[in-house]
């Protein structure tokens, strides 16, 4: 198909001709401009054909875009439509192919351009088409090959299939002797399950005596233990120390928790004075007995809160470790603390002669005094201080503690009795 443009032009119309590819205008040629063709264009009415398009004239009838225009010469029109006709016929025996005629100067030379391409695009596929025809070719060739290939594989497979055969009877005689043997073993198996029962049941009894058997045993062991660690306590416990408890109490020297001494600040009662004396009378006295230690001129009498000494030589028979409230010193209470003091030097000499000089009590004793050799306290209450007595007191029990650790360790066996010498 075509576009014609009619332009109205005064005395030059022409018919205008657009490219089918580009759309530009185109010049055609001379022979299709006759003198006829552009006055039947002038003569057009302006509404039917001025600067329209003919589009699409029909292929078969050409005149249907025209109308009849009122002073227009039925001769006239036909004639410029028969020419009109002529050259769309020509137009569309020129567009038989997949291009539309008329094209401009330049639009073929595109169009060759993408026909090369689709020559070149075709030739490819073709190439392509060769090959896969060759190649399939070659493949059916190695397809008759395989075929022969493949039916020697499947007499082949056959013959082994005939042995598999074979071979799978024998395996299913040989599984009904097995299934056989597998129902005597099940018997045999809740056998054995029915023994194994009886058997944990008799190990759970015997685990379950162990198991009492040896709490009993541990229980036995830990009172063992225990009693073991009792008595190496009590082989570890001085007896001397446990009866009489030497401590102290601010500046009060205790025996079994009684002070010992009297102060002006811290009063303490003379019946707990009394009493310590007693606990310190005895204490010499059992340590004197323990190692065999005999005084010389006085006796202790241990007598609770009122022990004495017993003086065999002088007038005084018995001297009095006890005393009251009063106002005034007492000479003979005063003479049994010299007494003590002389008995407890004694001691001390005895025990430095058993050790053979090995063991020395701390504080030394001269007459009526003890202290370190550089300060000496009296033992006498009159022309004295109750801080300097107390400090005398206080040496007394120490002296007499190092004392009763001594004869603990070297003259008390285990059982708190005198060890054997011979």
């Amino acid at each position: 198909a075509c576009c014609l443009i009619m332009d109205e032009l005064p005395e030059n119309t022409h018919v205008i001709v657009v490219c089918q590819r580009c759309s530009q205008p185109i010049k055609l040629h001379p022979s299709l401009q006759t003198k006829t063709l552009k006055e039947a264009v002038s003569k057009v009415d302006d509404d039917v054909m001025g600067k329209k398009l003919i589009k699409a004239l029909p292929k078969s009838r050409p005149t249907t875009m025209i109308k009849d225009p009122s002073g227009v010469d039925r001769k006239e029109l036909l004639s410029l439509t028969e020419e009109i006709e002529i050259a769309t016929k020509s137009f569309k025996t020129l567009s038989c192919g997949e291009v539309d005629h008329p094209l401009c100067a330049s639009c073929p030379e595109a169009a060759m351009e993408q026909y090369k391409e689709e020559i070149r695009m075709a030739e490819e596929a073709c190439t392509r088409y060769k090959r896969l025809i060759f190649e399939l070719n070659e493949k059916e060739k190695e397809d008759e090959n395989n075929i022969a290939k493949v039916d020697n594989d499947l007499m082949e497979l056959r013959e082994e299939e005939r042995k598999l055969m074979a071979e799978l009877e024998g395996l299913q005689t040989e599984l009904t002797s097995v299934e056989l043997d597998l129902e005597k073993q099940k018997d045999r198996e809740k056998h054995l399950d029915e023994e194994e029962k009886i058997y944990w049941q008799a190990f759970n009894e015997h685990q379950r005596q162990v198991l009492e058997l040896r709490d009993e045993s541990n229980g036995a062991e830990l009172q063992l233990q225990y009693t073991h660690d009792q008595l190496s306590r009590l082989k570890r416990t001085s007896v001397l120390n446990t009866a009489f408890h030497i401590w102290h109490n601010g500046h009060f020297a205790t025996i079994n928790g009684l002070r010992f001494g009297k102060l002006q600040n811290v009063p303490v009662e003379w019946s707990e004075i009394n009493a310590a004396w007693g606990q310190t009378t005895l204490l010499l006295t059992t340590l004197a007995n323990l190692c065999g230690c005999s005084f010389l001129k006085y006796k202790l009498i241990p007598y609770g809160s009122q022990s004495f000494v017993q003086d065999s030589e002088g007038k005084k028979k018995q001297l009095p470790l006890y005393t009251g409230a009063r106002l005034f010193a007492d000479a003979r209470y005063d003479s049994a603390m010299v007494a003590f003091l002389d008995c407890l030097g004694q001691f001390k000499r005895h025990i430095e002669v058993v050790s053979n000089g090995r063991f020395l009590l701390p504080y030394l004793v001269d007459k009526d005094r003890i202290g370190d050799g550089q300060e000496f306290y009296s033992i006498k209450m009159q022309f004295n201080t109750e801080e300097r007595w107390t400090k005398a007191l206080k040496f007394v029990l120490t002296d007499l503690r190092w004392g009763m650790t001594w004869v603990s360790a070297n003259l008390l066996n285990d059982e708190g009795g005198v060890k054997d010498t011979s």
